[in-house]
């Protein structure tokens, strides 16, 4: 009886879906793809709780395309964009990893 209810049920299930697929995409080694695809649903998701799932998910392919500093760099933003979310947080522990290993 609700549209405006369907139309944000629909929307966070798009959003879910897209990083399902996205990160799926990811552990096929598509990384060029999760970059792009990552990127246009930033864009697209303005201001979503799932952006920095994204965001994460990106670095972590940029990573993997680009080596090691290219990585740090992607966890930096994350970090420093997303500071009290679960990713962000993520991110900085992660980059404390790489310190300790260096």
């Amino acid at each position: 009886m609700n549209p405006d209810k369907y139309i944000v049920d629909s929307k966070e299930n798009n959003i879910e879906k897209t990083y399902v697929e996205l990160y799926n995409q990811y552990k096929n080694d598509a990384f060029d793809t999760v970059i792009e695809k990552s990127t246009e649903a930033i864009n697209s998701y303005v201001g979503d709780s799932l952006i920095a799932k994204f965001e994460l998910l990106k670095a972590y392919a940029i990573g993997k395309r680009d080596g090691l500093p290219a990585f740090k760099k992607a966890l930096e933003f994350v970090a420093m964009n997303y500071p009290n979310t679960e990713e962000g947080k993520k991110a900085l522990e992660v980059i404390e990893t790489i310190k300790n290993k260096n």
